[in-house]
């Protein structure tokens, strides 16, 4: 008689997720097929927040709606692989941010009344901030405040013919977390938020 011997594939995590069509209460998360599994369990929930939503999906995209606007949101998925009784490892931590017209509210209060942009984000602490003033600002305080309020980070930079274009590196400096940005010129700033990770 032959005897043959043979392995199971272990249940494996998703990797490799994209994030798209991210709108002001929506958005779209797709990732790599893991090996035959029967369904996939997404948790997401808004930075800081103690309480996951939990959804299910039989294919590798998930659409998300009636989130927060302009706010921060981290999730995680794993496989479901032989009839719910066999999940992956959790997959490695995930985020995005919703977009808005909070940020533009808030800063139309200001008398800057311009644009920031920064990039990437998520970054590792190492990021770029471009930004549009008015052109009669020959510098301007950049600022990042940590969760409590406290500003953890100060430097002045300079502006060309009203723009700001700069690259930051506080590797070794920050712990992961949420920041908010300010680029400030006396009571007046403009304001936007990164994910260090």
């Amino acid at each position: 008689a032959t005897s043959y011997e043979f392995k199971t594939n272990k249940c494996e995590m998703p990797i490799q997720f994209t994030e798209y069509n991210i709108g002001e209460t929506n958005a779209s998360i797709q990732w790599t097929a893991a090996c035959n599994p029967v369904s996939y369990r997404f948790k997401y929930r808004p930075v800081g927040d103690s309480v996951w939503t939990v959804t299910s999906t039989a294919i590798e995209n998930i659409n998300l709606y009636n989130l927060n606007t302009s706010t921060d949101y981290e999730y995680v998925a794993r496989t479901i692989c032989v009839s719910g009784s066999n999940y992956s490892a959790r997959s490695d931590m995930g985020y995005f941010t919703t977009l808005g017209l909070k940020t533009e509210k808030e800063n139309v209060t200001y008398k800057i009344q311009q644009s920031i942009n920064v990039f990437p984000n998520p970054n590792n602490g190492t990021f770029t901030i471009q930004a549009s003033l008015p052109e009669n600002i020959a510098s301007t305080d950049f600022e990042i405040l940590n969760s409590l309020g406290q500003i953890v980070y100060k430097m002045p930079l300079k502006v060309e013919d009203g723009n700001v274009y700069e690259t930051i590196n506080t590797r070794n400096k920050l712990v992961d977390g949420v920041y908010e940005l300010r680029l400030k010129r006396g009571n007046d700033y403009l304001r936007s938020r990164i994910i260090i990770k």
